[in-house]
Order: structure tokens, then sequence, then C-alpha cells
């Protein structure tokens, strides 16, 4: 009976050990490469092309969210080295301002969603919104002019002597800015409610000052 429970006890704390290292050195490999493989420049990559998320089984899951797209763009250019007379800031300027207008969010909200402090990239968020503003005064005026002229989209690239691909990317903005803009404003948080307590301490001083008034 002695042999039979000490055998029994030491498997069992065999085991124990075994299952419990087992899963523990499985979790923590897992972690590991799965944190490589953020940090990796394959990854960033992928996710900077603002592409939604998939499962195993390849189908959408949820679009990327814009804040995701914006870092991952900064942090890739980051670790790109020029080539022979490659200007890497103004490649990542027109990126920003891309990942900007396929965010479809106003420029408020997509500023509040990025949430940049580094100095530099503030300075280069803010260039690209620039451009994306000046881009969008032009695409308005293209817009209007448009609707006035009567014509077809080729026919107004061809008398303004634009490629009609360019004509439609400026009416598709201008469009996109006047839903953005007709929008309603997200409602304010409500206020929290107050603890009945804070709420029953007050009356009841209250109703304390009155009865000694009297």
């Amino acid at each position: 009976f002695f042999f039979f429970f000490f055998f029994s006890f030491f498997f069992f704390f065999f085991f124990f050990f075994f299952f419990f290292f087992f899963f523990f050195f499985l979790f923590f490999f897992f972690f590991f490469f799965l944190g490589l493989h953020t940090r990796s420049t394959r990854y960033l990559n992928a996710v900077a092309m603002g592409q939604p998320r998939h499962d195993l089984q390849g189908q959408v899951v949820e679009a990327m969210a814009p804040e995701h797209v914006f870092h991952a763009l900064v942090e890739s250019f980051r670790r790109r080295k020029p080539r022979d007379g490659e200007d890497l800031q103004l490649k990542l300027r027109r990126r920003i301002g891309m990942a900007y207008i396929a965010s479809d969010l106003s420029r408020d909200d997509f500023l509040a969603k990025v949430q940049v402090k580094d100095e530099a990239t503030q300075a280069m968020l803010a260039a690209a919104m620039q451009e994306v503003a000046e881009f969008d005064a032009k695409a308005e005026a293209l817009a209007t002019a448009h609707a006035a002229s009567g014509k077809s989209v080729a026919e107004f690239a061809d008398m303004y002597g634009m490629h009609p691909a360019a004509v439609e990317r400026h009416l598709h903005r201008a469009a996109q800015t006047k839903a953005i803009a007709a929008r309603p404003a997200a409602a304010p948080a409500a206020p929290e409610a107050a603890d009945e307590d804070e709420v029953a301490e007050p009356a009841a001083a209250k109703a304390d000052d009155s009865a000694a008034a009297e």
C-alpha cells in the first residue's frame, strides 16, 4: 500500500509539472513569435496597405483601424533606407494623405484617432493634411464647374485638358467630403449620474439647516 501510494503520488506530480511546463513554454513561444511577427517589416507593410483583416479561412473580419494604418506607415518608412535620389519624406507625406482620405473621417476625427506625440511626425502629419486640404479645395471647385457645365466626365476632362480618371478622382473626393460634412456630429457623452448618497447628503444637510432656522 505504501509503495502504491508513493508511486501514485510521484506520477501525479510528475504529470502535473510536465503539463504545466509544457503549456507554459507553448504559450511563451507563441506570444514571443507573435511579438516578432507584429514587429516585422513585412507585417508593418501589410498593415500600412490598409487592407481589411482576414481570418484563417481568408474571410474579411473587420476593417483596418486608421490609427493602425498611420502608425504602421510611419514605422515602415522609418526603417526604410532611401535609394539614390529617393525622397522618402515626400512619399510618406503622400501615403499619409492617402490613408487619411481612405479613412473616410473628418480632419478632427482622424487627428483624434492617430494621437501623434512625436514632433517630427506631427510636422509630417500637418504637411500631409495641408496637401489634402488643397486637393479638397480643388476637388470642390472642379465638382462645381462640372455640375455647371452639364457635360459628361469625358467631355469635361477633354475641355480642360485633364485625364478622365483624374476628374473622376476629384469628383469622388468632393462627394466624399460633402458626405462627411453632412454627418451628424457625435453626441457628447452623457454626464454620469450622481451617486445617491452624494445627492442625499446635501439634501439632508439642507433640511437640518431649515429645521435649525425654525
